[in-house]
Parts: C-alpha cells; sequence; structure tokens
C-alpha cells in the first residue's frame, strides 16, 4: 500500500539491556557492538546461514526495481524503469535460487 520507491534491509544486531542482547549475548565472542560487524554480518546464530540473508537482499532489491514498473508514474521514469528490467529479471531469478540453497 505504502508504494515505497526504496527501502532498506539489515540484520538485526543485539542491543545491550534488551532482552534479545541477552539471549544471543554468548555467542558474540568479539563483536560486542553493531560498529564491530560488517554490512549484514551476523553477530550471533541466525535461523539462517548468513549467505541466505545476503540473497535475500539482493532478491528484495531486484524485486522491487522489478515491481517499480507498475507504479503511476511518468512516462520518462516508466521508460528508464523499463530498460532497467534487463537486470532486475535475472536477479530476482538468481537469487531466489541461492537462497533456496540455503534453506
Amino acid at each position: 500500500e505504502c508504494l515505497p520507491e526504496h527501502i532498506g534491509i539489515s540484520v538485526s544486531y543485539p542491543l545491550k539491556d534488551t532482552p534479545f542482547y541477552e539471549r544471543v549475548a554468548e555467542q558474540m565472542g568479539e563483536k560486542k557492538n553493531w560498529k564491530d560487524s560488517g554490512d549484514l554480518a551476523m553477530m550471533f546464530t541466525g535461523k539462517y546461514h548468513p549467505d541466505f540473508y545476503r540473497a535475500l537482499h539482493q532478491y528484495t532489491h531486484h524485486y522491487f526495481g522489478f515491481v517499480s514498473v507498475f507504479r503511476p508514474q511518468p512516462l520518462k521514469k516508466r521508460v528508464r524503469r523499463l530498460a532497467a528490467q534487463y537486470k532486475h529479471i535475472p536477479g530476482m531469478v538468481k537469487y531466489k535460487r541461492l537462497m533456496k540453497a540455503w534453506l
């Protein structure tokens, strides 16, 4: 319903003095703060392999690039978004396949 132009994805990071932090604190080792962790780097054991989350990030980028064509927009912008489908459609296929491989 919101029709966002851009979205961001990140991996949850534990904040000190929260129940989540207490639950995963023993798994964190040297990484005790989000600034010690790289982009989309897991600081604790997640439900899925870290590569699954990287593939999800890429898939979501391509998916929103694909659905952006269907939004009401000026013709020039629509043509530009149509032209970008050469990378978004194969990207969705590639990263969906990679996500399934990590399930």
